[in-house]
Order: C-alpha cells, then structure tokens, then sequence
C-alpha cells in the first residue's frame, strides 16, 4: 500500500480486532438470549421478594469480590516472575477476561488475559510464568481440599 503509513495500517488492524471482537460479543449475547428463551419453560419459577433479591446482591458481591482477589493474586504472582507493580492493569486484564470462560473448552479465557497482558505492557514470558503459578497452586490447593475431605 503506496503513501500509508504503518501507524496508520496498524490502527486499521486494531479496529478490525475491536469491530470483529464487539461483532463477536454481540452474537454470542443475542445466542444465549434466544436459548434463554427457547428453554425458558424448564426454568424453574421464581419468586422474587426481599429474601431472593438480598441473596441475589450477596451473591453478586461475594462473585465480584472473588474476581477482585483473583485478580490481586495474579498480581502477585506477576511480581515474583519480576514485572513491575501494576495492581489496576493485572485486576483489568482478570477481569475482563473471565467472561471467556464460557467459550466451550475453557481455555478462552487464558488466551484473553495473556492478550490483554500484552495489551497492558505485560513481558509476555513472564506472564505465562505467571500463569503456571496460579495453575500449579490452583492444583495444590484443589489436591489439599481432596485430601482433607476425604478426612
């Protein structure tokens, strides 16, 4: 392409990611609703009084505050691999990724957060690190509970 800068072929690129990523998000929202829909029948009823609002909010809090932790955790986990104290930019790239572990196969998510790493200016070997961390202590952690509810 005669007279285009890379800047400018770049930013081209990246609006193609981000149109075909919202393109992606839209159709995958617009799937589950119309499944929600056709399946709506075998739902079972609800009642909604102060009792199932109150603990539809703690739940969502405990939920968030879960995620909030993660993403502390990984931040962590960051700095012993040796990147830089980045608190907001290593919750971010948890955050915004766990909404890809409900692609099927659940690795999506992996994959979203080493990008959004990336994205944050993450050293892309020290997030796998990172990631291996986490994963080796998810197991650790999953073994021990095994082991004492076997107790």
């Amino acid at each position: 392409m005669a007279g285009r800068s890379k800047a400018a072929e770049d930013g081209s690129v990246s609006r193609l990611y981000r149109f075909a990523g919202i393109a992606a998000a839209v159709a995958c929202g617009g799937y589950f609703i119309a499944v929600g829909v056709e399946h709506a029948a075998a739902f079972p009823a609800l009642r909604w009084n102060g009792a199932a609002v109150a603990g539809l909010v703690v739940a969502s809090l405990l939920f968030m505050a879960t995620m909030a932790i993660a993403g502390f955790a990984w931040h962590v986990a960051l700095r012993a691999a040796g990147e830089p104290p980045r608190l907001w930019a290593a919750v971010a790239a948890v955050l915004l990724s766990q909404v890809a572990k409900y692609v099927p196969g659940n690795f999506a998510h992996v994959i979203g957060r080493a990008a959004l790493a990336r994205r944050y200016g993450f050293a892309l070997p020290r997030v796998i690190l990172a990631m291996t961390f986490e994963t080796g202590w998810i197991i650790v952690t999953a073994t021990l509970v095994a082991v004492a509810a076997r107790l």
